[in-house]
């Protein structure tokens, strides 16, 4: 058996996989597994306050939080499915990689070592000649236009590539700047502590692995790819084109720049990809669909493209469910638009058992509480595995299941004065249940969501009976039905009953991106929505607390 000198052996799924490394850096077992590719859920931004990057020691057969553990021998340690976010696509097999030994920042997360690059890279180029250089092959129809089409997420980046006005490939991922916390405010800190160089290199690197792939995999020269459409919030619009990030962090928030002018893909281009010289013959313009605001950003302004919000006659309103929920407010083709604070609870992070919408996830949940008090709860998992935690659908199906069977009160409090949690499955890793903090930090996110739906409307002296269409946009909302969840107070209960249509849309941002690949007024259109918008600071308006309080009751 091969053997390794300061080795930690990684055991994932019954696998094993050996990173060597070297102790005198003194970098955390969090990023020393990052900077191999095992990227571990660091909702707190490696704080040590979250707890969800835990694994556990077999040397010491204790469990250890990754982001506070320094080691300084050789040790094994077993990584769940809970805890860990993406898989390194470098390991086809296990085998040996080396960390970057001149790389001493702790948010060195995922970024590639330059014996790996290599020893990858020649493997690529070898690999590579058969699929985009034959001689005299069809595979290179250069009639045919090739575009791409990225969304950019807070949690979750989708790369689409199209040959005309169809796309061919898609591929979801991670995105890698979730090591420096779940929560835009947690990556803008970390960018305004010196860690803007390696934020940027950690989305760049995504992009351009995930390009490169799906080229390689579809047999598509770089070098034919004409243009890249990215629709991003303007946080992620700040980290990938490098720009000061310190009004971003704090109130009055305020964005460096919010348009961008046309530039060629190799501005972009993640220097740390094992695939940077294979792209190097990619020379598409890349198109940064503009922001509205610092909050207001370029995937809401890709999201009214895709519904041609221009277009639409009667009152409606876009919602986009997230951490921050943009709302905006469509009327006679004039936009009002506001971004509330709901906090990453909708998206089960930060809650004692979130986790992503992931294998092993609990989605649905029913309670079933009988005349004597018993209590019975079922659930459904993703890919149907063993539940590992909760995921932000499945958080608020619980809680709505809470009210209607008299478990909580319309306060959001245990109607049982001794109790304070409640289980709801048991893990592999853990009990899996809700906590009376889970709840006030739900309660809080819906608080905030609806009173900006209730001040919009009256702004624009009109009743939720006047909105007739209203889009749920985001992954997030197409795994709910909110009409069943009616008695959380997301939404006006007008809403659910003819003339008023829930359209829920999906990711509207990557849609809207895919829609401007082949229009070329798309741009126009921006313009247009800029133009025709205004934003309302919620915080700044005297009813917005006394609202906000009455909101929190269910």
């Amino acid at each position: 058996m091969e053997k390794y000198m300061n080795c930690i052996t990684v055991i994932y799924k019954d696998k094993f996989y050996h990173i060597e490394f070297e102790p005198q850096n003194r970098l955390s077992l969090n990023t020393i597994l990052s900077n191999n590719g095992f990227l571990l859920n660091t909702s707190c931004g490696g704080t040590g306050n979250c707890g969800k990057c835990t694994v556990y020691n077999s040397d010491t057969q204790a469990t250890i939080k990754a982001c506070s553990y320094y080691p300084d021998k050789s040790m094994t340690i077993s990584i769940s499915e809970s805890a860990l976010l993406r898989f390194p696509d470098s390991y086809d097999e296990p085998h040996n990689n080396k960390t970057n030994h001149s790389q001493t920042n702790e948010l060195t997360n995922n970024v590639t070592n330059a014996s790996q690059t290599n020893k990858l890279t020649n493997k690529l180029t070898h690999e590579s000649v058969a699929y985009v250089n034959p001689v005299n092959s069809k595979l290179e129809q250069l009639n045919d236009i090739y575009t791409c089409a990225i969304d950019i997420g807070s949690t979750c980046i989708t790369v689409c590539i199209l040959k005309e006005e169809t796309i061919i490939a898609e591929n979801t991922f991670f995105n890698s700047t979730i090591s420096a916390g779940t929560d835009i405010i947690s990556r803008m800190d970390k960018a305004c502590s010196g860690s803007l160089s390696l934020l940027t290199s950690l989305l760049r690197k995504d992009i351009t692995d995930s390009i490169a792939n799906l080229l390689i995999k579809h047999h598509i020269k770089p070098s034919i790819l004409k243009k890249i459409t990215i629709a991003c919030n303007s946080a992620m619009q700040h980290l990938l084109m490098k720009l000061d990030c310190s009004g971003m962090r704090s109130y009055p928030f305020h964005a460096t720049k919010l348009q961008f002018k046309n530039i060629p893909y190799e501005k972009i281009s993640g220097t740390e990809s094992i695939y940077f010289e294979y792209m190097k013959s990619c020379h598409a313009m890349v198109t940064i669909i503009p922001s509205i605001g610092p909050f207001i950003g370029g995937d809401i302004v890709s999201g009214l493209y895709f519904i041609d919000a221009l277009s639409i006659n009667k009152p409606f309103i876009l919602l986009d469910l997230g951490t921050n929920a943009e709302i905006i407010l469509g009327t006679n083709n004039s936009l009002l638009c506001t971004s509330t604070a709901a906090g990453p609870a909708f998206e089960a992070s930060g809650l004692s058992s979130g986790i992503p919408y992931v294998d092993g996830a609990i989605y649905d949940v029913s309670v079933k509480k009988n005349a004597i008090g018993n209590i019975n709860v079922s659930y459904k998992t993703v890919s149907n595995k063993l539940p590992l935690g909760i995921c932000g659908s499945g958080i608020l199906t619980l809680l709505s299941e809470l009210i209607r069977n008299d478990i909580i009160d319309n306060n959001g409090t245990f109607i049982n004065p001794a109790q304070t949690e409640m289980l709801i499955a048991k893990s592999p890793t853990g009990n899996i249940k809700i906590t009376q903090e889970d709840i006030r930090k739900l309660q809080v996110a819906i608080a905030a969501i609806r009173t900006g739906i209730d001040i919009l409307v009256k702004y624009k002296e009109l009743t939720p009976a006047d909105i007739i269409n209203i889009f749920i946009a985001g992954s997030f909302g197409l795994a709910l039905d909110l009409k069943k969840l009616s008695n959380l107070r997301l939404l006006p209960t007008e809403w659910n009953n003819p003339p008023h249509t829930i359209h829920y849309i999906g990711n509207s941002s990557l849609k809207g991106a895919v829609k401007s690949t082949h229009n070329t007024d798309a741009a126009k259109y921006y313009t247009k929505l800029i133009e025709n918008n205004k934003q309302l600071e919620l915080s700044n308006l005297p009813e917005f607390n006394r609202l906000f309080i009455d909101n929190m009751i269910f």
